[in-house]
């Protein structure tokens, strides 16, 4: 499993935040869609050699397959069940189980954190998170940020940035372009 696991790494050194591009009336918060979360993903698996695989298994229960192409490969199965059975509601829940299954895999984040707490105000991110955050609203890819931290920081990655590094890299992706500062 050492080609999958290293391959994992290297995927997950380069994602970040998916955009939050859809809105849950019933809570008035913002989610990043089944699409924002494939369109960050799907370049960064390619890039590693990986790829991922969804099917529904019945009604109430998804199968993710991600696997390598070494033929290395994990498998992970959830289940939950829809409200209703009509076909739209069990539609509904193979979709939300999609995107919290990537989301999970791949250490996404992809809707604010309200530690269980569906009605609260969402809390405010981490500094790491931020700084993901800033990064997709300005048109950064997980390449591009690591590259930033490879070249400016000498470090092998976001998450092993201090707090004045984060800052550093925060006040980058907000104020220029990739393409300003990358050589």
């Amino acid at each position: 499993m050492s080609a999958l696991y290293t391959a994992l790494q290297k995927a997950h050194s380069k994602l970040l935040l998916a955009p939050m591009d859809a809105t849950n009336p019933a809570f008035r918060s913002k989610y990043a869609s089944l699409e924002s979360i494939l369109k960050v993903l799907k370049p960064v698996l390619s890039e590693c050699g990986l790829f991922v695989s969804q099917f529904p298994i019945g009604t109430n229960t998804l199968r993710t397959v991600v696997g390598h192409i070494s033929g290395e490969k994990i498998v992970s199965s959830f289940s939950m069940t829809p409200q209703t059975e009509k076909p739209h509601a069990i539609g509904s829940n193979i979709t939300y189980m999609r995107r919290y299954a990537l989301l999970s895999i791949f250490a996404m984040v992809g809707d604010p954190d309200d530690d269980g707490n569906e009605a609260s105000a969402a809390p405010s991110l981490s500094p790491l998170e931020q700084t993901k955050a800033a990064a997709v609203r300005n048109g950064w890819t997980g390449t591009d940020v690591l590259k930033l931290v490879n070249q400016e920081l000498k470090k092998p990655s976001l998450e092993s940035c201090s707090p004045d590094d984060l800052a550093r890299v925060m006040k980058c992706v907000s104020n220029y372009k990739p393409k300003d500062i990358l050589k």
